[in-house]
This record gives C-alpha cells, sequence and structure tokens, in this order.
C-alpha cells in the first residue's frame, strides 16, 4: 500500500468512527468513485471473477481468448490490452 493510500485509510477509519457516512468520506478525501463495468466493451464480455479480478472473454477464429484486465475496471486500460492484442 502506497504512503498516501495507508494515510487515506487512516483518515477514513477516524472520520467512520467519527459517526460520518462513507459517501461524504470519499467526497472529503477528494476520492473517485469507481467507473461501473459494463458487461461487454467493445465486442469483448467482461467478468469478474471470486478474487475480484476483471478479464474479457472473446471467440476469435472459432478459439476462445481471454484477457486479464486488471484488480479494480479501468476502461482505458481494457482499450490499451485490447489493441495489444488485436481484433
Amino acid at each position: 500500500m502506497s504512503f498516501q493510500a495507508e494515510q487515506h485509510a487512516q483518515t477514513a477509519a477516524a472520520l467512520s468512527a467519527a459517526g460520518i457516512a462513507p459517501a461524504e468520506i470519499a467526497r472529503l478525501l477528494h476520492i473517485p468513485e469507481p467507473e461501473p463495468m459494463p458487461g461487454n466493451f467493445q465486442g469483448w464480455t467482461l467478468t469478474r471473477d471470486r478474487d475480484g479480478y476483471v478479464r474479457a472473454h472473446r471467440k476469435i477464429a472459432g478459439r476462445r481468448h481471454t484477457l486479464y484486465i486488471g484488480k479494480v475496471w479501468d476502461s482505458a486500460r481494457a482499450a490499451e490490452k485490447i489493441a495489444e492484442r488485436g481484433r
């Protein structure tokens, strides 16, 4: 965990103990809302496994291809990974 993330976690814990709502804590600490993961992206089907990892699946020429996107959904990273693999 980075130093900044650790400080955010400590501050969030202190604010939570003071009875402040989680949405208000996120607003105060300027924590961005996570981008919602769509079910389909550029023709690839997206899934999140039990461990929380996002993967994209697609059949190309009768074979199933799987791309690892990451622990957090990020459309820019997904587009980059899909471009690397080729359509």
